[in-house]
């Protein structure tokens, strides 16, 4: 391996010594199974050696280690090697090409390739030709129990972009959630996880059954966007809707909303945004009118007040609470009143902690008096 990899990294610029020494540490990796460090030291030499041929790096290393090199090694290096050493679209289309020839046959690697040829497309706007492709892979990478996470990122990636081009929100935000599971996000540049802050933040607000915002608002992917004075206003109507803060969302949400100008996807769909933070403050107001026992009665004027709607449009609004699951119940017409009987439990904030409280002192109450006229029996 040592004597192919020194000629097609022999360089002008470098000192034939420092790439023998390079190559000396990949052996030692490889021989300790220290795959990280093997995966940083081939980087090395493509881009301290100012080495620009990926693909006849990449044949070179496959023909010499495929035997002995974990699959999922494989694809991580071969993920991590395209995204950083072919820039050019047109030359990772040729790239991936001559890879599909010169890489060992596997599923994933096939998989991967795939996926690849998916982005390239995507980036020609020829989205119904790459979302096929991407359907191709996803059936390949489901058949295998053990898939390397930089296919999930590759394949989620590529799902993110084709349900965004759509406007298909709900699916995005779904596929976003899983996204977060697998994304390694110190890969990403400051300017990429802000752009993906700015998409998932947008679909969670437009997505319609999306309620919860706790899996994106913890998310150290946030981290920058937070720091961007450009991005405070969504990230701080993202908060309000998690919190339910009706008048402070209908400000942000005025005719004349400087983040409409930013985020003209919003201004689209303002109407169906100011329902779903009326849906959010009528689910609030139901969960803490909880009372103790199996259930309780919450009127059409407090939903109302809460919710700022006219008495004729509550109905409307408990049944699509009721469509998405936030709680479960019926209309009492005649009186003017919801019966409640169970409500899908709420995520915690800081700010709901006295009543939680409360609520736990409570319940220790009601098992103390059902302890208590147990042992009088």
């Amino acid at each position: 391996m040592s004597k192919q990899l020194i000629e097609i990294f022999s360089s002008k610029s470098d000192p034939r010594g420092t790439v023998e020494s390079l190559l000396s540490k990949l052996r030692t990796f490889i021989e300790l199974k220290h795959w990280h460090e093997f995966e940083e030291g081939l980087l090395s030499l493509v881009f301290e050696h100012q080495y620009k041929d990926v693909v006849s790096l990449l044949e070179c290393v496959f023909s010499e280690l495929s035997t002995f090199l974990d699959p999922v090694i494989q694809i991580e290096l071969l993920g991590v090697m395209l995204e950083k050493s072919t820039q050019d679209d047109s030359a990772k289309m040729r790239a991936i090409s001559k890879l599909k020839e010169a890489l060992p046959k596997t599923d994933l690697i096939s998989a991967f390739l795939i996926i690849q040829e998916v982005r390239t497309l995507f980036i020609s706007k020829d989205f119904e030709k790459g979302f096929e492709k991407l359907l191709q892979a996803e059936e390949i990478v489901e058949s295998h129990r053990s898939v390397p996470k930089t296919i999930f990122n590759a394949l989620y990636s590529c799902k993110l972009i084709y349900f965004w081009q759509r406007e298909d929100f709900s699916r995005y935000s779904s596929c976003f959630s899983q996204f977060l599971a697998y994304i390694n996000i110190s890969r990403f540049t400051p300017e990429q996880q802000v752009h993906l802050a700015e998409q998932s933040l947008q679909a969670s607000l437009l997505a319609s059954e999306v309620m919860i915002f706790s899996h994106l608002l913890d998310h150290s992917f946030l981290d920058h966007i937070s720091k961007n004075q450009h991005n405070q206003d969504l990230l701080h109507l993202v908060h309000c809707f998690s919190r339910g803060e009706i008048d402070q969302v209908n400000s942000l949400l005025e005719d004349n909303s400087v983040i409409f100008k930013k985020y003209p996807l919003l201004l689209k769909q303002q109407k169906q945004l100011r329902r779903k933070i009326q849906i959010i403050t009528l689910y609030n107001t139901v969960f803490y009118s909880q009372t103790e026992g199996q259930g309780f009665q919450v009127s059409f004027r407090q939903i109302a007040k809460a919710s700022q709607v006219d008495l004729e449009e509550v109905e409307k609004l408990v049944i699509l609470s009721f469509s998405i699951g936030l709680f479960v119940g019926k209309i009492d017409q005649e009186n003017d009143i919801v019966n409640i009987q169970s409500v899908r439990p709420q995520e915690i904030d800081i700010k709901r902690l006295p009543l939680l409280k409360e609520k736990f002192v409570n319940w220790k109450n009601t098992i103390e008096r059902t302890l208590e006229t147990i042992a009088s029996m």
